[in-house]
């Protein structure tokens, strides 16, 4: 199959922002909390995906039919045992596809992360991932309080040999936005920011790790309800859940230091934070 130059690039995004790259990336950070994310395949991932295959498939498909670039293209010019693609995406979210025009990208009905937008957003909010660590790493090693003040310099440069007790660069590179933004690292115990703001902010990547804290802390209720034959309204401790030998070896700890709630049984757990830090958030 030809590949278009365009599509090129997208399949080596895809590549380079896959789970297992994410994962071997960010594990060089100096906390778990980025390795921990990277392992996780989110529904709006595996929507990007699916979006890249549609589109993959509609340039082969104006290549071989000599398309107009406003030509229309349907699903059905492109699904089949003998097509581009055997069966039919199917977002793991519920959204609809829409393959739109030769020119257009193929949508998603959700929006938001489900986009070709939203590879552009994890790139960026691993880069701030990155400039946090270094941060975290930079201030334990020279020992500074919260609201020092740190610039990229402190934290981008060559290793200088002719120190050989520091203090040393954490970052060889500064990270660059995909989306042409601006990184301001904040002071210490503040996280960095990118100038376009929204998605391209740690607050996602944050969410989603509470989300998957909550979703450990409901199961863990639920076996213990079902192996104590506990009753809808009963009442759960931590201590009933967390320790070694038990259902968690450690509580689960948020990200933007929210207080998790257990709850009876029957009712799910909760943090304090509250909105995208619920398990009625995921999607």
């Amino acid at each position: 199959m030809i590949v278009s130059e365009r599509n090129k690039k997208r399949l080596i995004t895809i590549a380079l922002f896959s789970p297992l790259s994410l994962l071997l990336c960010l594990s060089v950070f100096p906390t778990d909390i980025w390795t921990r994310i990277a392992q996780n395949s989110s529904p709006a991932r595996v929507c990007q995906e699916n979006l890249y295959k549609i589109d993959g498939a509609k340039e082969q498909y104006a290549l071989e039919h000599n398309l107009a670039e406003d030509a229309k293209v349907s699903m059905s010019d492109l699904i089949g045992p003998q097509a581009y693609i055997r069966q039919t995406p199917i977002c793991p979210s519920g959204g609809t596809y829409t393959v739109n025009v030769m020119g257009t990208d193929p949508t998603c009905s959700i929006g938001s992360e489900h986009s070709f937008a939203g590879v552009t957003c994890r790139e960026c909010q691993a880069n701030l991932g990155k400039l946090d660590g270094a941060k975290e790493q930079y201030a334990l090693e020279n020992n500074l309080p919260a609201g020092t003040n740190v610039t990229m310099d402190d934290l981008v440069g060559p290793v200088d040999k002719s120190k050989p007790n520091g203090p040393w660069k954490v970052l060889r590179k500064a990270p660059i936005c995909p989306g042409g933004g601006t990184y301001t690292l904040n002071p210490i115990g503040t996280e960095p920011t990118c100038s376009i703001g929204g998605t391209h902010s740690l607050d996602p990547i944050y969410a989603r790790y509470c989300q998957n804290n909550l979703a450990k802390l409901d199961a863990a209720k639920k076996k213990y309800a079902l192996e104590k034959k506990l009753e809808t309204g009963g009442k759960i401790t931590n201590d009933d859940l967390v320790g070694p030998g038990n259902y968690l070896e450690r509580t689960p700890s948020c990200p933007k230091r929210g207080t998790y709630t257990l709850n009876p049984i029957g009712t799910a757990p909760t943090c304090s934070i509250g909105g995208s830090h619920s398990l009625s958030a995921i999607k």
